[in-house]
């Protein structure tokens, strides 16, 4: 069943598997979710953003921009926890060693 209102809407999807983006309408968005749904077929895309224009150059690198930014800002998260792991386990070897020392 498809809703008129949706055919003016569309949806950017993006697919970690393909590293891939896909600008459609949501109506088509929908079709392709209930026949994967019939089929058992799988599939990553996932809807990110929605817009009212079909510009999927422009729409598609500004959401690349994004993706990249967050996947730098959680890389130089995931060093920080590493370094702060290593320090905290560090700080605890030498309190114990400190500890049988007395």
């Amino acid at each position: 069943m498809q809703l008129e209102e949706f055919n003016k809407l569309f949806v950017a999807e993006y697919s970690v598997e393909q590293n891939a983006f896909n600008v459609r309408s949501v109506n088509e968005m929908l079709e392709t979710n209930r026949t994967n749904l019939a089929r058992r077929v799988s599939s990553d895309y996932a809807p990110i953003a929605f817009t009212a224009t079909y510009d999927a150059v422009s729409l598609s690198k500004s959401l690349g921009k994004i993706i990249d930014q967050q996947l730098k800002v959680g890389a130089e998260r995931d060093l920080l926890l590493e370094l702060s792991e290593d320090k905290l386990w560090t700080y605890l070897m030498r309190l114990e060693s400190d500890m049988r020392e007395e």
